[in-house]
């Protein structure tokens, strides 16, 4: 099916339903067309795949549901086209986001949060490009680092976190977003606050990620080497902390 719609959109360009910003972007000039003929080498599947649902959705070549008149005199119809259900498209995506959000934010007990950003250094970015089945090992990191902070204090805390492979001007950038209940329950259900020092966490996420590094070192992966993880082992690291938010 993408083989045909892909194939559909190079030789015959059609208007599509509820035009995106990103759509547009895509479709100016033939601009993405170009794009994958010069550089379909190095794009994954998974990418292209991504590119056409989100350029054929809401086109008849996706298939459609079509609506008839009940008056059999009557010879009107209508189609409607499938959309794609794609996260990552505009019209289908947003609304998945919203329906989602709307039933998550319910799980969250009322509380006061703290925003974590674990950054790397840009050195170590490229490792997880290489490597992307690391990228959910990356993200256990971060939390660890959290749950083993409150495991400390005895208690258990809440964690919403979200793995970001990209920075503000659209380049590989792989960093963490987290946000941890300030405080958690402890053996007796009873609450207990519990504040998160910068440096503490810092050590323990540079710890972590640069260990994961020098395993993939050890098992053969040579686009860094050990002399450069260990310097980035020696520099600090930039852990933000946003001012915490209180969730009612």
């Amino acid at each position: 099916l993408i083989d045909m719609i892909y194939h559909h959109i190079l030789i015959r360009p059609i208007p599509i339903r509820s035009p995106s910003v990103m759509k547009e972007v895509f479709q100016k000039k033939n601009a993405w067309i170009k794009f994958f003929n010069l550089n379909s080498h190095r794009i994954r599947d998974v990418e292209t795949e991504t590119v056409v649902k989100i350029l054929s959705c809401g086109l008849i070549s996706r298939g459609f549901h079509l609506y008839r008149c009940s008056n059999r005199a009557c010879e009107h119809t209508k189609k409607i086209p499938i959309s794609c259900n794609s996260r990552s498209c505009p019209t289908c995506g947003k609304r998945a986001i919203d329906v989602w959000t709307e039933k998550t934010k319910n799980m969250f007990p009322h509380c006061s949060y703290q925003h974590i950003t674990f950054t790397m250094p840009d050195v170590i970015w490229p490792v997880f490009k290489d490597n992307r089945i690391k990228l959910n090992d990356m993200i256990k990191i971060a939390t660890k680092v959290l749950l083993d902070i409150a495991k400390e204090q005895g208690i258990t805390i809440g964690i919403f976190a979200a793995i970001h492979t990209y920075g503000r001007l659209l380049n590989w950038n792989t960093h963490i977003h987290a946000s941890v209940t300030m405080g958690g329950l402890d053996a007796d259900g009873n609450w207990k606050n519990l504040n998160f020092r910068k440096d503490k966490v810092m050590k323990m996420w540079r710890h972590g990620i640069v260990t994961m590094v020098r395993e993939l070192i050890s098992d053969g992966y040579k686009n860094i080497s050990k002399s450069s993880a260990k310097t980035q082992y020696e520099r600090p690291w930039l852990v933000h902390f946003d001012l915490s938010l209180i969730h009612i």
